[in-house]
């Protein structure tokens, strides 16, 4: 197996081959498989961020928590489970449970951005009540 990245994705997406796929568009990394095992369950708001500050892949270990921006890169409401982006790179994406975003609501600081990637409603909630976890890194 060719540990060479493979060619974009139609000029967007690159696989990495190392479990990462990249964003040419907004210079990001994420997990390509969303049900590893590191992130099989849903956690609380700083499990998650505590998760991601400990996670090595591709030879990085600078991971973290997408912002809500970040997410709404990946987002396209006009498709649906999931809502994301064509083509789409990741494999076993959690469509019916909301994702964690480390964008806080300044008015609420208990309360984090969520995204449901059935719909791609970016949502809200208490940081207390769990979500799951895809983690990206800036490739700049």
């Amino acid at each position: 197996m060719s540990t060479e990245p493979q060619a974009a994705i139609k000029g967007r997406f690159i696989d990495n081959r190392d479990g990462t796929v990249t964003d040419t568009k907004t210079n990001l990394m994420w997990i390509k498989n969303g049900w590893r095992l590191d992130f099989v369950s849903a956690v609380t708001w700083w499990e998650a961020i505590k998760k991601c500050e400990t996670f090595r892949l591709g030879g990085h270990s600078d991971w973290g928590l997408p912002t809500k921006e970040e997410w709404n890169s990946l987002i396209d409401t006009a498709r649906q489970c999931p809502a994301l982006v064509e083509p789409n790179p990741f494999e076993n994406i959690i469509v019916h449970m909301p994702y964690w975003s480390k964008s806080d609501l300044a008015k609420y600081p208990i309360q984090a951005y969520t995204v449901m990637l059935y719909s791609g409603n970016v949502n809200h909630q208490n940081k207390k009540d769990p979500a799951f976890i895809l983690p990206v890194r800036s490739i700049d």
